[in-house]
């Protein structure tokens, strides 16, 4: 199918910035060790996310949808949510990652954003991992942020959230969740006027997948074209990577009996946990295992695209 030329536009536009990342707020960087296709900067107030490799725009246009690599639907997804933010369409309290500015870096743009540490914590995860005195309410509000902002987001944009564990939900300066990592994503715009599913394009993923048949319900997710018709299973999958990542019998015990509160309406219910050693690596995997279809329900997809958001004339905009 031909370029969307407005759309194509406007991915360009974010990609090429002109001005360098100041140096004036790169004090006391330091590099994480990570496995992600991006370098990442972690300074005393901003972190720098940068792909590795000079990015050009290789989509894949379908009647219905558009496919693109992870970086790209990340930079795509925080322009908008920037977007929603300086407008106000997004409220105080719903909270999203989204960059403060895109510069230049080493011949390649760059998503300046604040950084996130609540404590000695960046993470639920860590969070989870290291404290010693986990305090079941201090969860109960992050996740019930979380799951606000999944609500909010699913009603603007049919969004889905596809890597759905506790390493995804950052902790701000103040306390509170911020929902992250948007290279794993699935939402619908408007493009040129026409309803689009955007969702990632990987021929590898997709023959692991079909070939290797992993049972990871958050995997096929991905490459699905039309969107469920709820997010029950993106809040079930973050509340059991809580359960699977605690080694604690007491604080688990608790926790399922908060799964049972904050799932009361969800069409999936926990599994009782296998094992109690986890690797946080395999939170997803293990999250995934241990969820369940109440009886008589069943996944559903929407028949119809719908979106506020619009990309027309190489911008966008909501109505």
């Amino acid at each position: 199918m031909k370029t969307l030329k407005n759309f194509d536009d406007y991915v360009n536009n974010l990609k090429k910035p002109t001005k360098k990342c100041p140096r004036k707020t790169m004090k006391n960087c330091f590099q994480p060790k990570s496995k992600s296709d991006q370098t990442i900067k972690i300074c005393d107030k901003y972190v720098y996310k940068t792909p590795k490799k000079e990015s050009e725009n290789d989509f894949y246009y379908g009647k219905k949808y558009i496919q693109m690599d992870p970086n790209t639907i990340n930079l795509l997804t925080q322009s908008i949510f920037f977007y929603l933010k300086k407008h106000k369409h997004l409220k105080e309290n719903e909270r999203v990652e989204h960059y403060e500015s895109i510069c230049k870096m080493n011949q390649n743009y760059s998503l300046q954003s604040l950084k996130m540490k609540w404590e000695q914590y960046v993470s639920l995860e860590e969070y989870i991992l290291n404290s010693d005195k986990i305090k079941i309410s201090y969860i109960e509000k992050w996740l019930k942020q979380v799951f606000h902002v999944l609500d909010k987001l699913y009603e603007m944009m049919q969004f889905h959230h596809c890597d759905p564990k506790a390493a995804q939900i950052l902790l701000n300066k103040d306390g509170n969740a911020i929902l992250a990592d948007l290279d794993k994503v699935t939402y619908t715009i408007n493009v040129n006027n026409e309803p689009k599913r955007i969702f990632i394009e990987s021929q590898l993923y997709k023959k692991l997948f079909k070939y290797i048949k992993i049972k990871n319900e958050s995997l096929s997710m991905r490459w699905e074209k039309y969107p469920r018709k709820n997010n029950d299973y993106e809040k079930a999958c973050f509340m059991s990577s809580v359960i699977m990542l605690c080694d604690d019998e007491y604080i688990v015990s608790k926790l399922y009996k908060l799964s049972e509160k904050l799932l009361k309406n969800n069409m999936y219910y926990i599994l009782p946990k296998k094992s109690m050693k986890l690797k946080s690596k395999e939170s997803l995997t293990y999250a995934t295992q241990h969820i369940q279809l109440k009886p008589n329900k069943s996944i559903e997809k929407e028949k119809q695209l719908k979106s506020i958001i619009h990309i027309n004339d190489s911008r966008i905009h909501v109505k």
